[in-house]
């Protein structure tokens, strides 16, 4: 029985968007950007893969994203031939530069071709390979959050602008999290910020620091205030801002990318999501604030 695209949750009803990935061999880059979608978007999108012949899912595809919390171990290669009668919101072509090397599949109502280098073609020690693996993971990833899911919505109050991110949580105190498998990674929203001033130090706990939800995961000092940023969700710090002790500047100039402040491995990522705000809801909640600010 094939998967309806309609998701309902105790929040809303969304309709998702669907994506072909498309390769030769349905063996590594279809396998991965379908896996990536599906673990990190799945609440938006919903990704299936195939190729030209139906052959194995690459070992070193499985290692790669299993390395960042996802399991793609149950996938299987899929000939496209097997999708024939169905519709896609989009096919995406992700074979080397030539785009007559893909196969083509007619369900598309859009069609998207950007290549990216083969992992499975590269040579040499096992760790050589491996790195390929993870190098194609971190392109195909960033690719989909660029082109597909990065959607920014702004707030203007007065003479500021502020920006957020519609693929990130949030929490109340305004802390943005961007889920990764079972990983999540957090900063401090535009909005956030820019109402605390310039960032003069930013010190993250340590890794391996357990924290429950609302406990203290980072201290931000600003030219305006003291901050204790309490931490949007509960788990183990597993990874800190390094570039946070000599450039806290970071955190004002580009607090959704060089900014962010930690990742956490999250204890339950489902619990996690329900306990924060969708950009909608917190957008809501900023401008409350940001009006009631100005007006003081």
């Amino acid at each position: 029985m094939p998967v309806s695209p309609l998701i309902v949750n105790r929040r809303e009803t969304v309709e998702r968007k669907t994506i072909l990935f498309i390769c030769v061999h349905n063996s590594a880059r279809s396998q991965i950007a379908e896996g990536l979608v599906n673990a990190l978007y799945g609440d938006r999108f919903l990704a299936s893969s195939g190729g030209t012949v139906a052959t194995r899912v690459h070992p070193g595809a499985i290692q790669a994203m299993a390395e960042i919390g996802i399991d793609i171990s149950g996938h299987h290669s899929k000939s496209i031939d097997v999708f024939e009668g169905q519709r896609f919101d989009h096919v995406v072509m992700v074979c080397d530069d030539k785009q007559s090397d893909c196969p083509f599949f007619p369900g598309g109502k859009d069609y998207i071709h950007h290549a990216f280098d083969d992992p499975a073609a590269c040579t040499g020690t096992d760790e050589e390979v491996l790195a390929c693996f993870r190098r194609c993971r971190d392109e195909v990833h960033a690719w989909i959050e660029e082109t597909l899911v990065r959607k920014i919505l702004e707030l203007a109050v007065d003479k500021f602008l502020f920006r957020f991110p519609a693929g990130l949580y949030y929490s109340e105190a305004g802390i943005w999290v961007r889920f990764e498998g079972l990983r999540a990674r957090i900063g401090l929203s535009d909005f956030t910020q820019q109402r605390n001033g310039d960032v003069a130090f930013a010190e993250p706990k340590e890794e391996g620091t357990q924290v429950r939800l609302g406990d203290e995961v980072a201290v931000v000092e600003t030219i305006k205030v003291n901050l204790s940023i309490p931490s949007p969700v509960a788990g183990k710090v597993v990874e800190v801002n390094g570039d946070l002790l000599t450039a806290p500047e970071l955190v004002n100039q580009d607090p959704y990318g060089m900014g962010w402040l930690a990742v956490l491995e999250v204890e339950d990522g489902e619990a996690a999501r329900g306990a924060l705000k969708t950009v909608a809801e917190y957008l809501a909640l900023a401008k409350v604030q940001a009006e009631a600010e100005v007006l003081r």
